[in-house]
């Protein structure tokens, strides 16, 4: 997960003295942030960075969304399960404001794996 160095290191200094991890930012401050959606709805996800922490995410028509192809997306393109990377700011909720959402191509899955089950 990629984040500003403020932010991480507020988070993973939480994280390892036991304390709920927290990202202290202030409004309009830069993120940039990569993770799996763990929740969908209309103008929100629910960005899970890998790492404990969960991220809230807004958007709007102004947003850029782009799919794993490069080209442009819609938000009928994000489903629970897919990997993005979101660049925003966060807003006076503490909620990121994506100004561009990037849908991550899937890793190739293991073989040896079984196919996930929908």
């Amino acid at each position: 997960m990629k984040a500003s160095v403020s932010a991480l290191g507020i988070a993973v200094v939480g994280a390892f003295l036991g304390a709920p991890p927290t990202i202290s930012a202030t409004q309009g401050d830069s993120f940039d942030l990569e993770g799996t959606i763990s929740q969908q709805s209309p103008g929100k996800l629910t960005v899970d960075s890998g790492q404990g922490i969960l991220f809230h995410v807004v958007y709007d028509e102004k947003t850029a969304i782009v799919g794993p192809d490069g080209k442009p997306g819609t938000a009928q393109d994000f489903k629970v399960g897919l990997r993005v990377h979101v660049l925003g700011n966060f807003d006076d909720s503490g909620a990121v404001k994506a100004r561009r959402i990037e849908i991550q191509a899937s890793a190739p899955r293991n073989s040896s794996q079984p196919p996930p089950q929908t």
